[in-house]
């Protein structure tokens, strides 16, 4: 009898501290890896990288819309949305990318391997995910995604300043109208067109 029991506990203590380390992996509402283990798992790629010529792309995306959504439906309907949004993004991006929620309404996504133009393709792609969310929306309702993307090792070579300049560019893109991609690329050609101060 002490036996059963001892192995009952202990698949129930077995049970428990799975459930820990996924609470410690991923965001609860997208069902996305959370901000934290995001970020320690893209620091570790990106300083591999330096140690095999290795090529990433940081894609930054935030909603287009959503506090529309908050506003007009409430916080639920909100939350609804993101949930689909995290399903969508697993859904289009392939498992080798490494996808998480940024915080609020912000996701980020750390992709090998891919040239400037795939990590373009792969950015609309996000875009089409997020769209395809607005069919649980009345018709009046509508979400997008402004997305920004920086390059490893041809834009920097660490995850903190590669995250700041594809969410630069994502700002540029929201400035721009949103739903729509720019990458650290029309950053410097947006500081270049500024006239330097004499």
């Amino acid at each position: 009898m002490q036996v059963q029991e001892l192995e009952r506990l202990t698949a129930e203590n077995m049970k428990m501290q799975a459930l820990a380390e996924r609470d410690a992996q991923v965001d609860r509402l997208t069902g996305l890896l959370n901000r934290g283990y995001f970020e320690r798992r893209a620091q570790k790629e990106i300083v591999r990288a330096a140690n095999a010529p290795s090529r990433y792309s940081v894609i930054f995306c935030d909603l287009d819309g959503l506090k529309r959504v908050n506003d007009e439906l409430g916080h639920d309907a909100g939350d609804t949305v993101l949930r689909a949004v995290g399903t969508e993004l697993k859904r289009v991006l392939p498992s080798d990318d490494l996808v998480g929620r940024y915080g609020g309404d912000e996701f980020v996504a750390l992709v090998p391997g891919l040239t400037r133009e795939m990590a373009f393709d792969r950015a609309d792609l996000m875009i089409a995910a997020v769209q395809s969310v607005n069919s649980l929306l009345p018709g009046h309702l509508r979400i997008g995604a402004s997305v920004g993307i920086a390059m490893y090792p041809s834009d920097a070579q660490d995850y903190q300043t590669l995250v700041r300049l594809a969410d630069q560019a994502m700002y540029l893109a929201k400035r721009e109208g949103g739903n729509r991609v720019r990458t650290s690329d029309d950053l410097r050609l947006l500081w270049e067109d500024v006239p330097q101060a004499a």
